[in-house]
């Protein structure tokens, strides 16, 4: 065989490999596309169940009623984050990527299992959380039992939802 086609098949052959490797990198990165996102937002998730606790204790120790508006609307605010994200993450749909409602939205895709019964569970924690923070938010009479509920319940509610970001 002459020399040229043995170059010939050499030639072919590593760009075959190389073809190949580009296409595997290729089709494995766009698996991981989300992952970045939703790792990130699940993360802030953490950082909103302890903003949102801050806020109702500011909200419950203030004395100015315009600064008890604002800190309630602030509450509300991040409540409605951290619903939001929860939906999309564990059922997909559309998060905030700030804190602002009005601002841009990325898709999460659906929550694969073991991360989807994690976040079910997150759910059902946040369900009673939220009624809690709703109610002192409201100024309802039974306010000191609803802030122990927040109190003693917003570290749990860190840690399944640190668990569901692991």
């Amino acid at each position: 065989m002459p020399i040229r086609y043995k170059i010939g098949l050499i030639v072919t052959g590593l760009s075959l490999i190389i073809l190949s490797m580009f296409l595997f990198t290729w089709y494995t990165t766009s698996l991981q596309k989300a992952d970045g996102l939703v790792i990130n937002l699940a993360g802030r998730q953490r950082m909103l169940s302890q903003k949102m606790s801050k806020e109702l204790f500011l909200f419950t120790a203030a004395i100015n009623e315009k600064e008890k508006k604002e800190l309630a609307s602030n509450a509300l605010n991040t409540m409605k984050v951290f619903d939001i994200t929860l939906l999309a993450l564990t059922d997909s749909g559309k998060a905030p990527l700030t804190l602002n409602l009005k601002g841009d939205y990325s898709t999460c895709p659906k929550a694969a299992e073991p991360a989807f019964s994690q976040l079910n569970k997150v759910k059902g924690i946040w369900n009673n959380f939220s009624l809690n923070i709703e109610k002192v938010l409201a100024d309802n009479a039974n306010t000191s039992k609803n802030i122990s509920y927040i109190k003693d319940n917003n570290i749990m509610l860190l840690n399944e939802m640190n668990t569901a970001v692991v």
